[in-house]
């Protein structure tokens, strides 16, 4: 908004200085109305600002919910395998995006909690059916992957080229861009996701834990897909939906 705003008000400075110069002739129309909108624009933002600061210790009481909460299912998820709960990393995303223009949502990150620096927030534009987390959001049921062999192939040092990624069956290219791929595909082991349901059955949300693959052993297998880390990732859903109230 305030790009817009500077723009409003270069395009006054410009209509003037056309004037004087005698590029154009005077306007005054034109320059009222540019300056009312820059007017209702400034205006508006102020409001927004003053918002976004009201809400603020709202926000960051929430957020550090969602932190205790992850904390407190990667520390009992870590005690039911073998990983440490340094490999463990969890996240919370939300449906976001204009209620009206469906083409327009997506699963916005809200909370990323690591007990560890590595590895780096992965940029991907999480939509329905992209990857695990777009699974749920698609399917609105659990999903697990292990996505060790992934890892131990395309995730090694060497350059992969496109052509190699559209070679690889749909099922393991999970819907991502060859460039999301290349992201994600040497940074998990394992990952699980649980939907985050309203009680009217509305999914709001995407809760997720992976294992980083720099810290798994690639004798072992899968350790997410138990029968009790699914009950730990469906209760500690269930406990975010509370917080996203």
């Amino acid at each position: 908004m305030r790009c817009i705003i500077a723009a409003l008000a270069l395009a006054v400075l410009g209509l003037r200085t056309a004037v004087q110069v005698k590029w154009m002739q005077p306007n005054p129309t034109l320059e009222f109305w540019l300056v009312i909108a820059a007017g209702v624009l400034v205006f508006a933002d102020a409001i927004r600002s003053a918002w976004v600061a009201f809400r603020r210790p709202d926000v960051e009481k929430q957020a550090a919910s969602f932190r205790k909460t992850v904390r407190a299912a990667q520390l009992t998820i870590a005690d039911e395998t073998n990983y440490k709960v340094q490999d463990l990393g969890g996240s919370v995303f939300v449906i976001a995006g204009r209620r009206w223009l469906r083409w327009n949502k997506h699963l916005k990150r809200v909370s990323r909690v690591r007990f560890s620096d590595y590895p780096a927030e992965s940029k991907v534009d999480w939509v329905k059916g992209k990857g695990v987390i777009g699974e749920v959001w698609e399917t609105g049921s659990l999903a697990y992957e292990n996505l060790l062999p992934i890892c131990l192939t395309w995730g090694r040092s060497r350059r992969h080229t496109e052509d190699e990624f559209r070679l690889l069956p749909e099922t393991q290219r999970q819907n991502f861009s060859f460039h999301e791929f290349g992201i994600v595909a040497s940074k998990y082991a394992e990952v699980i996701a649980v939907p985050i349901v309203r009680p009217d059955g509305r999914l709001i949300g995407v809760f997720a834990m992976d294992v980083v693959f720099s810290e798994h052993r690639p004798d072992d297998e899968g350790h997410l897909d138990t029968e009790n880390v699914r009950r730990i990732m469906t209760e500690t859903a269930g406990i975010l939906r509370g917080e996203l109230s």
